[in-house]
């Protein structure tokens, strides 16, 4: 039921901004003690409009306004299905219905189970041409996945887990794999090694190592060099000494 302005209580509004210019439009909801007030949308590609023409470029229509989030959320969530923001006069990116401090992870997540079309995947794209993250932004995100903030702090992979990380990355799964190191990774790489001595302890450990690859693996070394990956390159894909790597060539 449509009510109509009322001061000091908070609403839930869903609501269509629209751009006079090109006809575009965005929903979406909005919690407000005004309902009358002057919020356009926090769409990112909305924002992006907004800056462009201005705001006197754009109109806002109060849609419907509820006194709960689960029911404006619901509105939203049927009007801004996949086929609405596929479509090419539309500012949304996502579908709606999500709602305020909601879980979006795995199957409470929207999108869920799918992928996004041609036309939004363009959508998102045009956001981030000529977009450049600042040192700070950068610093936040390292900061925000190191220690106890990593997703993965204080757990161990499975064995079986290590295993099938160290097999997509053998042979033919690997990413460089046909693909040999260029003249200035070569250089860089052994100006980095120049005047690194190994100690003996590092020897035998490396020595321990060469014994402890399995036959696959070694196989997986032959088949490298042979690609012309650099020996350097090897030896620290496998954690090993380059002289453990010419031993596997030479089949000592």
């Amino acid at each position: 039921m449509l009510i109509g302005t009322i001061m000091n209580y908070k609403y839930y509004i869903v609501y269509e901004t629209r751009n006079i210019i090109n006809n575009k439009i965005y929903v979406g909801v909005h919690k407000t003690e005004n309902i009358n007030d002057s919020y356009l949308g926090s769409g990112v590609i909305l924002k992006k409009a907004i800056k462009k023409y201005g705001r006197d470029k754009f109109v806002r229509k109060l849609l419907n306004c509820f006194r709960t989030s689960d029911e404006a959320y619901k509105m939203e969530k049927h009007i801004v299905n996949g086929v609405f923001k596929d479509r090419k006069d539309t500012y949304n990116v996502s579908i709606g219905g999500i709602g305020e401090n909601y879980c979006q992870i795995g199957e409470n997540n929207g999108m869920f189970g799918k992928k996004h079309s041609k036309e939004t995947i363009k959508k998102l794209s045009k956001l981030k041409i000529g977009k450049k993250r600042t040192d700070e932004s950068k610093k936040k995100q390292s900061k925000s996945i190191q220690g106890e903030n990593h997703w993965n702090y204080g757990k161990k992979h499975s064995d079986i887990t290590n295993k099938k990380n160290s097999d997509s990355q053998k042979s033919e799964k690997s990413f460089k794999f046909g693909k040999p190191l260029s003249y200035e990774t070569k250089n860089k790489i052994s100006k980095a090694n120049k005047g690194k001595k190994r100690t003996s302890e590092q020897n035998k450990r490396n020595s321990d190592v060469h014994n402890k690859l399995t036959p696959e693996e070694k196989k997986d070394v032959l088949n490298m060099r042979v690609n012309n990956y650099n020996v350097t390159y090897i030896a620290k894909k496998y954690s090993v000494c380059e002289k453990t790597i010419y031993n596997i060539l030479n089949k000592r």
